[in-house]
Parts: C-alpha cells; structure tokens; sequence
C-alpha cells in the first residue's frame, strides 16, 4: 500500500508539472523498477527498428492492400483486414516494451565476470555457447539478472537455454522462462519455468518443452 501511495503521488506531481499522461505513468513504472529512464528510452528505439526490419512493411488497414476478390477469401476465412483502431492491441509496441525492460535490467560481460568470479573471456565463451542467456545488443553482449541466484546462474537453468531454438525472439524466450506453464505445477499451481527451478525441481521437463517452442 506504502508503494502505491508513493506512486500515485509521483504521477499527481507529473499531473502538476504538466507531464503528458502516458510517459507519467513510465516514468513512475521506471523509476518504482530502479530502471534508468534513458537507457530504457535507448533501447525502446533499438528494440522498435530492429521489429520494423524483421518484420517488413506492416499495413494499419491490410484491407487496402488487397483486391477485393482476396479480401471476401480473407474474411470468409475469419481473418480480420479492418483497419486497426487505437483499442486494438498494438503488438509491436508490447514487444518493444518488453524488450527494452528486459535489456534495461541486465549486466554487462564485466560485471557477470564480478559476479561469477571468473575472466570476461570466459563469459563471452559461455555466451556463446549459450550456457548463459545472453541477448546481443549491438556489439555488447547483455545478462538478464534474473537468471542468477547467490552468485551463480540459477541451478538447471543453463540446460534449459541450451534447449531453447536459436531463432527464439529474446522476448519469446523470456516470457517463456517467466509466465506459469500448466506443466510445471508447484503447491501454489502452475509454475514458471524459473520459479519451478528456484524450487529445485529437475530441468528436464523443461527442457523437453523448450525443444517443442
């Protein structure tokens, strides 16, 4: 409750300063995670071009894109081709969001060297070899800090990485690792992949549902 008082007070003070609704709520979202503000705007942008690239030219009404004779095939099929409004889902938006959250709270190769208590080169090996989860970002290789527990990576959870497809989207792969899955079940129901290794279970069922993403 203290917390969500202290928010709303932020977001009264943006209010008063004159701050626009939507980057309000950021800033307070950001600075409540201990996320850097610029750095999480840095990778929004990086985050957004690199999904425009790999996604091509993406109509907002796909409707005028096509003739009319595959548009009726499309709707009799069930597919949507209206122009999507301000209430629809804005997919490449929530991915970015993520991605930028996801890259705003990791470490770099020094500091995961620090932490684990051996030479860069050797995170850069792991890295590589996907014993770590690493993501890349521009030259640099990032650690999500979640993936390590009391000084070292979460036990079972380097098997799981190495099961995960190559051509997995950073963002897929996390929210994999961290949303509940109905096959791991722990006392309080469906586990996440990393809850259920924190908890000690084996990685193997996870390992057997990585290989199928």
């Amino acid at each position: 409750m203290a917390i969500q008082r202290t928010a709303r007070r932020r977001v009264t003070a943006s209010v008063a300063a004159g701050v626009p609704t939507g980057l309000r709520q950021l800033e307070v979202v950001l600075d409540d995670a201990g996320i850097d503000r610029g750095r999480f705007a840095r990778t929004a942008a990086a985050a957004i071009e690199e999904l425009r690239s790999a996604a091509g030219l993406v109509a907002d009404a796909p409707g005028t894109q096509l003739s009319d004779v595959d548009g009726q095939a499309l709707v009799a099929g069930g597919l949507e081709i209206d122009a999507r409004t301000s209430r629809d889902p804005d997919a490449l938006g929530e991915t970015a969001a993520r991605y930028a959250a996801l890259l705003a709270d990791t470490e770099d190769v020094a500091e995961v060297a620090d932490r684990l208590g051996v030479t860069r080169a050797r995170i850069r090996q792991r890295a590589l070899e996907r014993s770590l989860l690493a993501i890349r970002e521009g030259d640099e290789w990032r650690f999500p800090r979640a993936q390590f527990a009391d000084g070292a990576p979460i036990r079972g959870l380097p098997a799981v990485s190495l099961a995960l497809p190559l051509d997995l989207h950073p963002v897929a792969a996390w929210r994999f690792l961290t949303e509940p899955n109905a096959d791991l079940e722990l006392d309080a129901g469906p586990a996440s992949p990393i809850a259920w290794l924190r908890s000690g279970g084996s990685p193997d069922p996870i390992v057997a549902i990585a290989r199928e993403l």
